[in-house]
């Protein structure tokens, strides 16, 4: 991590192989997917806490209702969880002529989003 003022970069212990990172919305952690699960750690370090199972992750995005929408793979539906962990929850749908969708983007306010299909 490298704030845009400093030349120097710092890592995140724990963080190996995290892939699709994306804040929180106070910018205080931040969420990846690494080890089949989709993680949360703090922005100024510390331990990498597993908030649930995300077999390969593609995309996410955290609300400011603490909620998170996750693609826990390639071809799944879009669930959401709570912030600080729990069972997901599908909030997408596949079809036969659409079997993977991807990449949630929350609207602004937290209640409405887009996703990749």
């Amino acid at each position: 991590m490298r704030p845009l003022d400093k030349i120097e970069a710092r890592k995140l212990e724990g963080t190996r192989g995290a892939a699709y990172p994306f804040w929180s919305p106070d910018s205080k952690h931040i969420a990846f997917f690494a080890d089949g699960k989709l993680k949360r750690i703090a922005a100024a370090g510390g331990p990498a806490l597993p908030v649930c199972d995300a077999e390969g992750g593609s995309g996410g995005d955290w609300s400011e209702h603490d909620i998170i929408l996750f693609a826990p793979s390639n071809q799944s539906a879009v669930f959401q969880v709570p912030a600080n962990g729990g069972i997901p929850k599908p909030v997408t749908k596949l079809s036969p002529e659409y079997r993977n969708h991807r990449m949630p983007v929350f609207l602004p306010g937290g209640r409405i989003f887009c996703f990749w299909v």
